[in-house]
C-alpha cells in the first residue's frame, strides 16, 4: 500500500481516520503553520531591510533605519524556527502518527 492509500479500506473505500490520528496530524498541522508563519514575517523583514538598504533618501542618519536592530529581530525569528522545527521536537508527533497507522 502506497502513503496515499493509508486511510483506504481493503476494498478501497477511503476512511476517515481515526480520532487520535486525526488529532496528532492536527497538531502537527497547527505546529507547521505557526512556524511558517513566522517565517513569512522573517520574510517580511527582510523586505523592508533590502528596501531600505537600496534607499539613498535619508537625509541624515536620525532618518536611517537602525539595521543591526532589524537584522537581530529577524536573525530571533528563524533561529526561534529552526529550533521547533529540530527533528527532536517533531519525531515524537511522527512516531505517533506512524504508532497510530500500524496499528489499523
Amino acid at each position: 500500500m502506497s502513503a496515499g492509500d493509508s486511510n483506504r479500506d481493503r476494498l478501497g473505500r477511503q476512511t476517515p481516520p481515526s480520532p487520535a490520528q486525526g488529532m496528532l496530524t492536527c497538531a502537527l498541522t497547527e505546529a507547521i503553520e505557526l512556524e511558517r508563519e513566522r517565517l513569512m514575517k522573517a520574510e517580511s523583514l527582510l523586505d523592508c531591510l533590502l528596501l531600505a538598504l537600496k534607499s539613498d533618501d535619508h537625509e541624515n542618519e536620525a532618518d536611517a533605519p537602525y539595521f543591526p536592530t532589524i537584522v537581530a529581530m529577524i536573525d530571533e525569528l528563524v533561529t526561534f524556527t529552526i529550533d521547533q522545527l529540530d527533528s527532536q521536537k517533531i519525531n515524537p508527533h511522527i512516531q505517533a502518527l506512524v504508532t497510530k497507522e500500524k496499528e489499523k
